[in-house]
């Protein structure tokens, strides 16, 4: 009898598992990097930046001046349901 080659079946079992490896190797790469995860501000441009907004945003360092909240605590203006 010749051979009539893998079964579509395990051709899709064989792609499934090298597609979930490699999603599984992006997955842990991210996770396992924290590269992405940083970001730095220039603490004078930040401050400069909320003061030119006069009282309309307030500016508050946390975790000992690492991060700046800025916040508006005006409500902005509800728009028109249909209005675009």
């Amino acid at each position: 009898m010749a051979s009539q080659g893998a079964h579509p079946a395990c051709l899709f079992l064989a792609l499934t598992l090298l597609m979930t490896g490699a999603a599984t190797a992006i997955l842990c790469t991210a996770i396992l990097t924290n590269y992405w995860e940083l970001i730095t501000f220039d603490r004078e441009a930040v401050e400069a930046i909320t003061a030119r907004h006069n009282n309309t945003h307030t500016l508050t360092w946390l975790w000992e001046g690492k991060v700046g909240k800025v916040s508006n605590p005006r409500p902005l203006r509800p728009l028109h349901p249909y209005s675009f």
